[in-house]
């Protein structure tokens, strides 16, 4: 994740400034930051600009009568070059050309106004922090989780990389995980700073997903903790899913990340807002059996389902939908059939005729387990695992 403009007017030596064209083009990335205050040389400033260049600018010129000519050549060069925005102060000029806001508003570039003068060295210095500390901080917790996820690494390791990306140490703690595509970069950095703030939970980002580890205290706490969580959340994304973990210690971290990644798979598939892996005894073996045993859990699914579905395109019949509702039910017709809104007897005879069709019309029991477990199977193999 990179740094933007949007991101840079967080830091607190520009928190009087104001926008006052381009501000379509605030996600522009943010690469360097330097100061430029010297006349145009095409030629031998091309060698030293660089796309997602910030540039802080007073565009002083002695003669006042060039000066709406002098600034529009400038910004006009600034987007030529793919300058990321720039920055100037209001003392230097009577008034921005509107020339060049109305060019700047066309190509979406940034240009950000300073009410009084600061301290051009301060600026690059907060800048350049930003970018630096920002740009370390995204690579460090892709990296890491990407190690944590698809490795198995060493406790010490793990133990390592927990206090590198959780630098609050809680001795037991949960994760909870939740996708995070959509939002933009500024969204997430406010999120993580609210998290942080608020309920002493740290957010880590990993591309379009993210993991928030929380002080365990109780299941009664973090009961209450989540709500709050989820509340926040409410407030960024339109739809908030949530997986958590189980209760962990730092060297339990890579597993908590894991539990509540599959306990959000899990989720997704059951249509719940929360699913907590501790609760999910019927479905880990799914999960254990899809990543170590991911082709014949396949052939057990084609195996036990295809029959049904190829009776049902055949008859025209909801043949699967029906079995389904009716192990739901823990095979109970009548509550299936009113469910179904469907007569007793046609459920009756659509359970018996599958049934028949996995030649198990004589055991009930294993015809609920086997087709229960396929049912449960299928649904999170249908999940995409990041």
């Amino acid at each position: 994740m990179s740094v933007t403009v949007r991101d840079i007017l967080q830091v607190e030596t520009l928190s009087g400034a104001a926008v006052i064209a381009g501000a379509q083009g605030l996600d522009r990335q943010v690469r360097r930051v330097g100061f430029s205050d010297v006349p145009l040389n095409p030629a031998q400033d091309q060698m030293l600009c660089k796309e997602g260049d910030l540039y802080l600018r007073s565009f002083y010129t002695e003669k006042e009568s060039d000066q709406e000519r002098y600034i529009l050549d400038i910004i006009e060069y600034y987007i030529y070059t793919k300058s990321a925005g720039c920055i100037t102060v209001k003392d230097f000029y009577r008034e921005f050309p509107q020339s060049a806001i109305d060019l700047a508003n066309q190509n979406g570039y940034p240009i950000i106004v300073l009410p009084e003068i600061v301290a051009y060295a301060n600026l690059i210095k907060d800048i350049s922090e930003c970018i630096i500390f920002s740009n370390y901080r995204w690579n460090l917790e892709l990296n890491s989780i990407g190690l944590l996820l698809h490795n198995t690494l060493p406790d010490t390791q793990v133990v390592e990389l927990y206090h590198k990306l959780v630098p609050l140490g809680y001795t037991s703690f949960f994760v909870a995980y939740v996708p995070i595509a959509g939002l933009n970069q500024t969204q997430i950095r406010l999120l993580t700073q609210s998290l942080l703030l608020q309920y002493r939970s740290t957010f880590l980002w990993y591309s379009s997903h993210g993991f928030i580890v929380m002080p365990y205290y109780g299941d009664k706490d973090r009961d209450v903790l989540l709500q709050q969580v989820q509340k926040m959340l409410s407030l960024y994304l339109e739809r908030c899913t949530l997986g958590v973990s189980g209760v962990c210690t730092p060297q339990t971290f890579a597993s908590g990340l894991d539990q509540a990644l599959s306990a959000y798979e899990i989720g997704g598939s059951l249509s719940t807002p929360v699913t907590f892996y501790s609760e999910l005894s019927m479905y880990k073996p799914v999960m254990l059996l899809k990543k170590s045993h991911m082709d014949e859990l396949l052939d057990f699914c084609q195996e036990t389902l295809s029959p049904l579905e190829e009776y049902e395109a055949a008859e025209n019949v909801d043949l699967l939908n029906t079995v389904a509702v009716y192990i739901e039910c823990d095979g109970n017709v009548k509550q299936a059939s009113s469910i179904l809104h469907q007569h007793e007897n046609t459920v009756r005879f659509r359970i018996s005729k599958a049934q028949s069709l996995l030649n198990l019309s004589n055991n009930r029991f294993l015809f609920i387990e086997k087709v229960s477990f396929a049912l449960r199977a299928r649904k999170l193999l249908q999940q995409t695992r990041i």
